[in-house]
């Protein structure tokens, strides 16, 4: 089974303005994105607003993914709270063809020991058939639940096989290449927008990036400067530059707004409770980016 590797899209979710999936949407992205460079995509994370889909949401999602995939590598977010739900959805997409599926702690109890998240990734991956490929998600700013070297090492005991890889999105470079060099058996891909040289330089796998919706050739275009050893400065530069302006915008709706800018798609909503962007704000963040001349 091919290794997961290289630029990974974080995708956005596309809603109408009643808040349903367009898949005819995400079919148009995805064709862009591989145009672009990307090599994969993430569908139902952070970016895809996965914890405010329902199940029969996140399996439609799924569905549409595995359609329109194209040559891109699949990785579908499929952790909840819930073991069960997580066991149903996660052998769902795995069945349905995904490459392998993301799995953010339980974030709900955030005290838990460490035994109890072994425990519930353990139970995951005992469900899981021998070849599903499963990702832990570390993203503790968000979930309130970190993934430590000890979770790790005491589910990769009891199953090496589907304990496959760790999205880091700690956001701290020496850790990740502690994860790194700890794990050489684990697929460490990363995860913070920032750091995408950093953890290149600490031997991560690839990126899972959600600026790169709007701005795919950037990270393409700094993966392979890389891997061909060139300076990546200035894909660097760039990638601040434009990641300065999102920041002054609601991360969801922004990143919306400048992927069906950029893309030539239509305009598409955020789920509550996120919020829409009003439009002089949709203007100006579009005025802001096309001052940077990223062409």
């Amino acid at each position: 089974m091919e290794a997961l590797q290289g630029i990974f899209t974080a995708a956005v979710t596309p809603f109408d303005a009643h808040g349903v999936f367009q898949p005819a949407w995400q079919a148009d992205h995805f064709a862009w994105l591989q145009e672009k460079g990307i090599e994969g995509v993430l569908v139902a994370g952070t970016n895809g607003e996965g914890p405010s889909l329902s199940s029969d949401e996140r399996r439609a999602v799924i569905d549409a993914a595995v359609k329109h995939k194209g040559k891109l590598q699949l990785i579908a977010g499929t952790g909840t709270p819930s073991l069960s739900e997580t066991i149903a959805l996660s052998r769902y997409a795995l069945e349905a063809g995904v490459d392998a599926v993301l799995i953010i702690p339980p974030y709900y109890f955030r005290d838990v020991p460490e035994d109890g998240l072994i425990r519930y990734y353990r139970a995951l991956c005992d469900a899981l058939p021998s070849s599903g490929r499963m990702l832990f998600y570390h993203i503790p700013a968000v979930s309130g639940v970190p993934i430590s070297h000890e979770v790790i090492a005491g589910v990769r005991r009891s199953n090496p096989s589907q304990c496959y890889g760790i999205k880091d999105t700690g956001g701290d470079p020496a850790q990740t290449r502690e994860l790194v060099e700890s794990f050489p058996q684990l697929q460490v891909l990363g995860g913070s927008d920032h750091l995408v040289a950093a953890n290149l330089r600490a031997g991560v796998r690839g990126q899972i990036s959600g600026m790169a919706n709007a701005f795919p050739e950037l990270f393409s275009g700094l993966i392979q400067a890389f891997r061909a050893g060139r300076d990546v400065t200035e894909w660097e530069t760039r990638i601040a530059a434009v990641r300065a302006i999102m920041k002054r915008y609601p991360q969801h709706a922004g990143t919306k707004t400048l992927t069906a800018w950029r893309a030539g798609l239509s305009q598409i909503s955020v789920k509550p409770p996120l919020a829409e962007l009003a439009p002089e704000q949709r203007s100006a963040l579009c005025r802001e980016i096309d001052a940077l001349d990223l062409s």
